[in-house]
């Protein structure tokens, strides 16, 4: 009798609650009908609740659905075969995702990340394809020789990380990708694509064989060890539209031609938007016309090409072309307000007239304007006066061909302007402000194009002003109080020449001073009873104040015109000092006060304050009436052995 007692007991306790986060491996013995998370049979018995990993072996049923409601956090999700087909309601993803076989697992289930997870597939022939939303602040870490297939649009504002093997992207992603190994492919669109430099990567606009137009909602940027492959075929191509700057920094445009394009027809490459040029190799700005044959047909690839003069385009062109054609300039140490008169020359065989025929001048990768052959020899274009800026040119000409002639460019006339770019910065207020107050700050330039930036030390506090020729007035009020350096950085539309004006010193006072009081509806109070802490902080303050038990964190109160409230019930039985800590806003000063919050036990609870009893071993929290309930029940057991 008194083991079945026991015994009794024993089982009453384990079914209190789930236990601690553990291990469950798929099984799937319900059969291809019963495919349910929640059926114990599915995992050889086990009940699968909320921290759990999960782990997805060979077996014969490897369809999956999620059927828990929550969502519950899983996780990791780790395939040891190929073949899953995951599906159902969404789950909080904890821990990651890992693939170590070959083939393909599906994961149809939405994923809610609220940290930066890896997503690895070893080995190289493996892909895992996620083709529910990924959503909220988390973000992806992409490792393994494997590929991972992002098919649905996805939310997510973390960072997106390729280290190694290869992400695709085959609809929206409203995220950043940043690659420090590995390869990107697919057709996007993503927030920007950013090459960290870390190691060689790669580009495949498209997929699997197949030509796709890759687009990038923000800047990217690569480097001289990367490489950005293009498959160039009569009836589509690859290609790459980026919306904000496009650095190519010296990376290798690897082109593969897989049947010939129609002779004189461009082909995009990068569709650049139409206001920013395209950088392709810093070192050599000028080096913008690049040849080559296959199959015996002759291609040119120009970094200054398409209707706005920033894209990257390939042309099949006609095999004459001219030997060589050289420029010069009529002054080379002209001043800024000296208009320059520029030839170039022409030689070698020609499909029919010069002259008339159009021929492009740049100062790297800055277009100057049109000029044309005036006989057939000799093409002529006038640089404006005031157009280049004082300090080291590198100009060329750029014949860009026409139906029976191919493309050529020039070799460099390097022009000195003489001369001292001088950049101002001045304040008004002039030196001293209020915080919150705002500032007119004029920045002035003798040029007349290019971009200014207002910079606080190192913090570029306006971005890239156009310069037009006229003062630039930024008006700024988000400086806060205390002392600060500032400076005017200006860089021409090249961003080969720079200037920068004299330190400015400028003092902001501090914001209107604060008082803050924090009250609390009730104290004593029992445990477990929700308390209102209320807030005030004065002057109408902004922001948020954060609440503190001790050194502890409670949580943070949203002030509206300089009032908020917070409320909590699980504060423990004794006597608590809680804080309301005000950090202050550039208008507004820190201020703090304290206030004391007495709370009792609940009846029955021995002290606990209504918290969680933790049974050792027993990985269930139990509240203060189901203590009560198992301290009753022992009472009986032990009356009842010692009558037996």
């Amino acid at each position: 009798m008194r083991s079945h007692l026991l015994a009794v007991l024993a089982i009453f306790l384990l079914g209190l609650g789930h236990a601690t986060a553990a291990e469950r491996t798929w099984t799937g013995g319900g059969g291809v009908g019963s495919t349910a998370w929640s059926m114990q049979i599915n995992w050889g018995g086990a009940t699968v609740g909320s921290s759990d990993s999960l782990v997805f072996p060979n077996v014969t049923n490897k369809a999956a659905m999620n059927d828990l409601g929550g969502p519950p956090t899983i996780g990791p999700l780790t395939f040891n075969a190929s073949g899953y087909v995951l599906s159902g309601d969404a789950i909080a993803l904890a821990g990651g995702v890992f693939h170590n076989g070959t083939g393909d697992n599906t994961i149809g289930i939405p994923l809610i990340v609220d940290s930066p997870v890896a997503f690895a597939v070893s080995n190289g022939t493996g892909r895992l394809i996620v083709n529910q939303a990924i959503t909220t602040t988390g973000g992806i870490i992409k490792s393994g020789n494997g590929t991972l297939v992002l098919s649905a649009s996805s939310n997510y504002s973390g960072p997106t990380i390729v280290s190694a093997g290869t992400l695709q992207v085959s609809s929206q992603i409203t995220s950043n990708v940043q690659l420090s190994g590995g390869a990107l492919m697919g057709t996007g669109p993503v927030q920007g694509i950013t090459a960290l430099n870390q190691g060689a990567v790669i580009l495949f606009p498209g997929a699997n064989g197949t030509v796709g137009n890759f687009v990038s909602n923000g800047a990217v940027v690569f480097y001289a060890n990367d490489d950005l492959y293009f498959d160039i075929a009569a009836g589509g191509s690859d290609k790459l539209t980026v919306t904000g700057t496009v650095d190519l920094g010296g990376a290798d445009v690897v082109i593969n031609v897989i049947s010939a394009t129609a002779l004189n027809t461009d082909v995009v490459l990068i569709e650049n938007d139409s206001t920013d040029p395209l950088v392709f190799n810093a070192a050599s700005p000028s080096s913008y016309l690049r040849s080559f044959t296959n199959g015996g047909n002759r291609y040119s690839v120009s970094f200054v090409g398409g209707t706005s003069r920033n894209d990257l385009v390939l042309r099949r062109v006609p095999t004459t072309v001219l030997t060589s054609m050289t420029l010069t300039a009529d002054d080379s140490t002209p001043i800024p307000s000296q208009a320059v008169l520029l030839t170039a020359n022409a030689t070698g065989a020609f499909n029919g007239t010069k002259t008339g025929q159009q021929v492009s001048f740049w100062d790297g990768n800055r277009h100057l304007g049109i000029g044309a052959f005036i006989n057939e020899v000799s093409a002529q274009f006038t640089i404006p006066a005031n157009t280049l800026l004082p300090g080291t040119h590198f100009i060329t000409a750029y014949y860009e061909g026409d139906g029976n002639n191919a493309p050529i460019q020039s070799a460099v006339q390097v022009l000195n302007v003489l001369g001292t770019l001088t950049t101002t910065l001045s304040a008004a207020p002039t030196s001293t402000s209020t915080s919150g107050q705002t500032v007119a700050f004029t920045m002035t330039v003798n040029a007349s194009a290019g971009t200014i930036r207002l910079y606080d030390s190192m913090t570029d506090l306006s971005g890239p002003l156009v310069v037009t020729g006229s003062p630039v007035v930024f008006n700024f009020s988000g400086l806060n109080a205390g002392a600060h350096t500032l400076r005017a950085l200006y860089s021409s539309p090249d961003d080969l020449i720079y200037s920068q004006s004299a330190d400015v010193a400028y003092t902001v006072t501090g914001g209107q001073d604060t008082a803050t009081t924090i009250t609390t509806n009730a104290s004593p109070i029992v445990a477990g009873t929700p308390v209102t802490f209320n807030i005030t902080v004065s002057n109408n303050a902004p922001g948020q104040v954060t609440l503190y038990d001790g050194s502890a964190t409670l949580g943070i109160a949203t002030l509206t015109s300089g009032a908020g409230s917070f409320v909590i019930s699980g504060l423990t039985a004794g006597t608590h000092t809680i804080t309301a800590v005000y950090a202050g806003t550039p208008t507004h000063e820190p201020s703090s006060a304290s206030v004391a919050q007495t709370i009792t036990s609940a009846p029955g609870g021995g002290g606990s304050g209504g918290n969680n009893v933790e049974l050792e071993g027993g990985g269930c929290g139990l509240g203060s009436g189901t203590a009560a309930l198992i301290l009753g029940m022992l009472l009986l057991v032990g009356l009842r052995l010692r009558r037996e």
